[in-house]
C-alpha cells in the first residue's frame, strides 16, 4: 500500500510548552487508523498540525509526498485534507443546509457539490429532514452528524475525525461508526482520533497509540490488542482481554 500521510519525527506544543515529541505515522490510501489515547497524551494537536492551525517545531509530514510545511491550512483543504473537529463546531445560527454548502468553498469541492451533498443525505438521512433547522437547535448526535458531513462537502482524501463518539450515547456513536465504516469503503482514507477505542477498532484496520506526547504503541488492531504497554497508557485490562479473544478469533 502507498502512503497518502507520512508523518516522521514531529515535534510541536504552544509557545514554551512542546505537546508532541518525536511522533511517526503513516496512514496509507483507502485505510482506516485510529489515533488513541488519554485526554493530554496529544492526540487533537496532531490533528493541528497535520491541517496547519499550528506549525510543526520539527520533523516532517507528507501528504501524497509532497511537503505540506508550506502550506496555509486552507491549502492544505484545496489538496484533500478535511478536519472534523472535536465538539463538531457547528455554526449554530446557521441552518443545516448553509452549514453544508459552507464546507464546499474550494474550488474542485464546489465543482462536485451536488453529487458530494447527495452522499451526504444518504449517509445521514436526519440532515435532510433537519435541512432548513438551525444547527444549534439539533442534539448532539445529529450535530455530530452534520460536523462529519460538512467535512465530506469538502471532498476530501483524507478525512480527519477528532473525537466523534464524545458526548454521544452508545446507539448514536454506532450511527456514526455505521457512517464511517461507509465512508471508508467510498475509498476515503481516514484517521480517527477517539478515547472511545471499542468504536475506533471497529472501524479501523491499524492504530497509534500516544501517551505523554509520544507513540507508546503501534499495529494492528490484534497486536494493539495484545500489547501490555496499550494498557498501561490508555484504557484497561478487562477491554484489551475481551477485545483480544475477539481479534484473535476474528483473525483480525
Amino acid at each position: 500500500m502507498t502512503a497518502l500521510l507520512e508523518i516522521a519525527g514531529l515535534r510541536a506544543g504552544y509557545q514554551e510548552s512542546i505537546v508532541l515529541e518525536d511522533i511517526s505515522l503513516q496512514v496509507q490510501i483507502g485505510e482506516v487508523v485510529a489515533l488513541l489515547g488519554a485526554n493530554g497524551a496529544g492526540k487533537t494537536t496532531t490533528m493541528r498540525v497535520i491541517t496547519g492551525l499550528i506549525a510543526a517545531l520539527g520533523g516532517t509530514i507528507a501528504f501524497d509526498g509532497e511537503d505540506l510545511s508550506r502550506l496555509r491550512a486552507e491549502r492544505r483543504v484545496d489538496v484533500g485534507i478535511a478536519l472534523c473537529p472535536e465538539g463538531r463546531q457547528v455554526f449554530p445560527n446557521m441552518s443545516v443546509m448553509e452549514n453544508l454548502l459552507l464546507g464546499s468553498f474550494c474550488r474542485h469541492a464546489r465543482a462536485r457539490r451536488a453529487a458530494t451533498l447527495e452522499l451526504v443525505q444518504e449517509l445521514f438521512p436526519r440532515l435532510t429532514e433537519r435541512s432548513a433547522q438551525k444547527a444549534g437547535l439539533m442534539s448532539g448526535g445529529e450535530q455530530q452528524m452534520l460536523a462529519i458531513g460538512r467535512a465530506l462537502m469538502a471532498c476530501p482524501r483524507l478525512l480527519l475525525l477528532d473525537e466523534p463518539s464524545l458526548g454521544l450515547s452508545p446507539r448514536m456513536v454506532q450511527l456514526v461508526f455505521g457512517a464511517v465504516a461507509k465512508i471508508a469503503e467510498a475509498g476515503i482514507s481516514i484517521l480517527v482520533v477517539e478515547q472511545n477505542a471499542q468504536a475506533a477498532f471497529s472501524v479501523a484496520r491499524r492504530g497509534y497509540v500516544l501517551a505523554g506526547g509520544r507513540v507508546a504503541a503501534a499495529g494492528t488492531i490484534a497486536e494493539l490488542a495484545r500489547s501490555g504497554q496499550v494498557e498501561q497508557a490508555f484504557i484497561g485490562t478487562d477491554f484489551f482481554k475481551r477485545e483480544g479473544a475477539a481479534c484473535s478469533k476474528s483473525g483480525a
